[in-house]
């Protein structure tokens, strides 16, 4: 930024420079004022710029009005004026008076001289705009507040830190009014967020007020974005108990959405507890959906590189090897994206996905992993080695291992980069991807020497990460929503012609979270049941010829069960991870489903499933099929189907 104003500052003072130059013959003005402007114009806006950003009308207003006021009143008057009294009548043009010693008469019918008159009106616009500004800087905030609480509809922050700074200033760029509540903001940072738009408000010690200082009840989202997981979880109860006070949203008639911010599935637990008592109490005030920022970076990296890509012909077939990923590093970003590759790593074949960890407290970790999730073996065939990357070569570790897929996510970005320079360089042809939070020197030159490296790729810049979509998933929910619509529709219908056992769902506003997040969880598998059936979704602008309806019935007929049972798995994958069982006692009262004993029947192989929907009466794999039959329809307007090529992106 600094290099491009300097750029267009020199230009400026050449293109003076050659007016001077060319108009000087011409026109009738001292060699000293001319020396005096050049020195204001050299001088005053590199001040300005380094060290008065936020003041710089001000600044070239009141030096030019002080420079040439006392130069005019020592030069211009009629008889000899003393250097303290043009500083006095200088100073009294910021008070929007002038001294008359021009004329002998000192009549108020004077035409001043140019000089004098540059400098009164400089001095008029500091004193007006500097009025301004003081009013401005003790009333924009109430105003802001009064405006935001009237019109609503904005995004409330509660946390301050580098992820959710990042995700303030990306939400304005996007055209949202953010308010943003903290108590330890910089005051250099408050001053550059609220140059961006961003409305800060100071945290109390009562949350309450904080939240109606913010507006909250008018608010469409807000997203509890503290660092420390136990202050979210706070402020959630905090706002369950501000909104049963109020009732507000009753009489607004729509939910605000509470994003909060989490890592691990005991707080998963806690939230849902929340939602489940907002559910018996039949008080729908906000609902709840979940971000995790390494996560986030999961998702993004499964959308840009899927697992199938340049794996095609082996997951469409049945008898082929799994996909076998190994994760050297199994920190919070290891973790969440082996979560994520397991919630995608849904194919034709029907094996487990294998994943290998390398990490020096792999015994440690392989404990602390069943534990958080025990239904892991029936999801992934996982396998920990201990490895120190500081005292242990990689070679003497993985050298009979085949694998598909590494992921580094070390500590260090230097140590992964290393890391993955070692794996790519033992493996051409092995897709390797490395955690960069940050871009260095090093990291540019791989990005930049993209021929030597082109397997070795980088991912982790929550830059590319946060963003409206990525927290927000507006497009995402619209798609889920729309799917739960069909699906309740289908059930209604089938309740109307007088079949028994049928099971009508909420609308979707009155769905919990979970059933919310396993509606979106399709959506990020859509391109994968795509690629199965031998095509892909690209914008209409896009090259490629569009399939039609009728061949996209003939292409879904061959493969249909096989992707249907991929669907089915990958249901199954979304449940297991968190905390289901399959539910075999007949005898409970809610059998085949128990949301609060988190047990379905149907959580079961899909060769098992055609003998439990013959005891049940109820097909189960019907809607499985129907999700696939229904890609052709529930793609946006903008899209279109074309046959899938090898190695293609999605997004291409």
């Amino acid at each position: 930024m600094f290099k491009n104003w300097t750029a267009r500052y020199i230009g400026f003072l050449i293109l003076v420079f050659l007016f001077i130059l060319l108009a000087y013959p011409y026109i009738d003005v001292s060699r000293e004022i001319i020396i005096l402007m050049g020195v204001y114009l050299i001088t005053v806006p590199v001040i300005g710029h380094l060290y008065f950003k936020r003041k710089q009308f001000q600044l070239y207003t009141f030096i030019l009005a002080l420079v040439l006021g006392i130069y005019g009143f020592l030069t211009e008057p009629v008889k000899d004026y003393s250097v303290s009294n043009a500083i006095y009548s200088t100073f009294r043009l910021f008070i929007l008076d002038v001294d008359n010693v021009f004329e002998p008469t000192g009549s108020k019918f004077v035409k001043y001289p140019l000089i004098i008159e540059v400098a009164r009106w400089s001095a008029a616009l500091y004193t007006i705009s500097t009025i301004f500004s003081l009013i401005y800087s003790k009333f924009h905030y109430r105003l802001i507040k009064w405006l935001i609480g009237k019109r609503g509809n904005h995004i409330v922050i509660s946390g301050y830190n580098s992820f959710s700074e990042l995700t303030a200033i990306k939400l304005t760029e996007s055209r949202y009014k953010v308010v943003m509540i903290s108590e330890d903001i910089p005051y250099d940072r408050k001053h550059e967020l609220e140059d961006k738009g961003i409305f800060i408000v100071s945290k109390k010690m009562d949350p309450y007020e904080t939240f109606r200082n913010a507006s909250v009840l008018n608010a469409k989202y807000c997203i509890l974005f503290h660092e420390k997981e136990s202050e979210n979880l706070d402020e959630l109860i905090a706002l369950k108990k501000l909104f049963a006070s109020q009732g507000q949203l009753k009489k607004r008639g729509e939910q605000l959405e509470i994003i909060i911010h989490h890592k691990g599935p005991a707080n998963l637990r806690i939230i849902e507890d929340i939602e489940g008592e907002l559910r018996t109490e039949n008080s729908h005030y906000f609902a709840i959906k979940q971000i995790n920022t390494y996560k986030l970076i999961a998702d993004k990296l499964f959308t840009d590189f899927p697992l199938y890509r340049g794996y095609e012909e082996r997951v469409r077939s049945k008898d082929s090897e799994p996909l076998h990923l190994l994760c050297i590093g199994f920190g919070d970003t290891g973790q969440h994206l082996m979560l994520e590759a397991l919630e995608r790593a849904h194919f034709i074949n029907r094996k487990k996905l294998k994943i290998t960890v390398l990490d020096k407290a792999a015994e440690t970790l392989k404990k602390e992993w069943k534990r958080q999730y025990p239904n892991i073996d029936k999801v992934g065939d996982f396998q920990f080695v201990p490895y120190n990357n500081l005292q242990q070569k990689l070679d003497e570790v993985v050298a009979n291992y085949d694998f598909t897929h590494a992921y580094i996510c070390l500590d260090q970005d230097y140590a992964d980069i290393i890391e993955g320079l070692e794996v790519s360089k033992r493996n051409k042809d092995l897709p390797v991807f490395v955690k960069v939070n940050k871009q260095g020197n090093v990291s540019e030159w791989i990005h930049e020497n993209t021929t030597a490296f082109k397997n070795l790729h980088q991912f982790g810049d929550l830059e590319k990460v946060l963003n409206t979509q990525t927290l927000l998933k507006e497009e995402m929910s619209s798609f889920a929503k729309k799917t739960h619509e069909s699906y309740r529709d289908l059930q209604i219908d089938l309740l109307n012609k007088g079949m028994e056992g049928v099971y009508v769902p909420d609308v979707w506003e009155s769905l919990n979270q979970f059933t919310q997040e396993s509606n979106r969880s399709t959506y990020q598998h859509i391109d994968t049941k795509l690629m199965l059936l031998g095509m892909r979704a690209v914008p209409l602008c896009g090259e490629g010829e569009e399939i039609d309806f009728l061949t996209f019935e003939s292409m879904v007929k061959k493969s249909l069960e096989d992707v249907a049972a991929a669907e089915h798995h990958r249901w199954n994958a979304f449940h297991f991870l968190r905390d289901w069982k399959t539910m075999t006692d007949k005898s409970l009262p809610d059998y085949p489903k128990s949301e609060s004993l988190k047990q379905h029947a149907a959580l079961v192989p899909w060769e098992d499933l055609k003998i439990l929907e013959g005891k049940l009466n109820k097909s189960y794999s019907f809607y499985c099929r129907k999700a696939i039959k229904d890609l052709y329809y529930i793609l946006p307007k903008d899209y279109k189907l074309i046959p899938y090529n090898k190695g293609e992106s999605v997004d291409e």
